[in-house]
C-alpha cells in the first residue's frame, strides 16, 4: 500500500468514526431531552427542551435535579454521575468537531485540534487518531446507557418517555402511526 493510499484510508477511518460520534451524540441528545422532561415530570417540558444543546440540557437537568425533592439519595447520585459522563463526552465531541484543526505533522496520518475559547486558542492541542475517535463514540454509548438506566431507576417507565408524549399526541391528531 502506498503512503497516499494509507493516508486516504486513515482519513476515511477518521471520517467514519467522526460520523459515529455525531450519530451517538444525537442519540444522547434524545436521552437528555427525555431526562430533562422526566425530572420535571411534565410533557410540556418538551417545549423547553426542543432544539436545546446538550450543554444546556445537562446544566438544566442538574439545576432541576438539585431542586427536586422526590428524587433523592442513590438515584440522585446516579443521575449526577451519568450527567458527568454526558458532559465529558460532549466536551470531547466539541473539541473534536469544533476545535481548530491542523495537521499533526507531515508524516502523520492524524490530525490535531487546538482548543479555543471564543477567538482565543489555548496552548494545548490534542491528536485524534481514528481509534481515539471511535473510543469517543463508545463513550457516548456508555453515557447514554448510564443516563437511561439512572433515570429508569429514579422514575416510572411512563415518566421515562414523557418528553415524547407531545410528539405522539401530535402524530395521533394527524392520523399518523405512533
Amino acid at each position: 500500500m502506498t503512503t497516499q493510499q494509507q493516508d486516504d484510508t486513515s482519513v476515511d477511518e477518521r471520517l467514519m468514526n467522526a460520523g459515529l460520534v455525531v450519530d451517538k451524540s444525537a442519540r444522547l441528545d434524545k436521552t437528555l431531552r427525555n431526562a430533562f422532561c422526566s425530572i420535571i415530570g411534565n410533557k410540556y417540558a418538551a417545549v423547553l427542551a426542543d432544539g436545546r444543546s446538550a450543554e444546556w440540557l445537562i446544566k438544566k437537568c442538574r439545576d432541576v435535579l438539585e431542586a427536586h425533592r422526590e428524587i433523592t439519595g442513590e438515584h440522585r447520585a446516579n443521575i449526577q454521575l451519568a450527567l458527568d459522563a454526558c458532559k465529558s463526552a460532549n466536551d470531547q465531541r466539541n473539541d473534536l468537531l469544533y476545535g481548530h484543526r491542523r495537521a499533526a505533522g507531515a508524516a502523520s496520518r492524524q490530525h490535531c485540534t487546538t482548543k479555543t475559547t471564543g477567538c482565543k486558542p489555548h496552548a494545548e492541542s490534542e491528536t485524534w487518531p481514528a481509534d481515539k475517535i471511535h473510543e469517543l463514540a463508545d463513550e457516548f454509548c456508555e453515557a447514554d446507557a448510564k443516563l437511561f438506566c439512572a433515570m429508569k431507576n429514579a422514575v416510572s417507565p411512563e415518566v421515562m418517555v414523557i418528553g415524547e408524549a407531545l410528539a405522539w399526541e401530535r402524530r395521533r391528531e394527524r392520523g399518523a402511526p405512533c
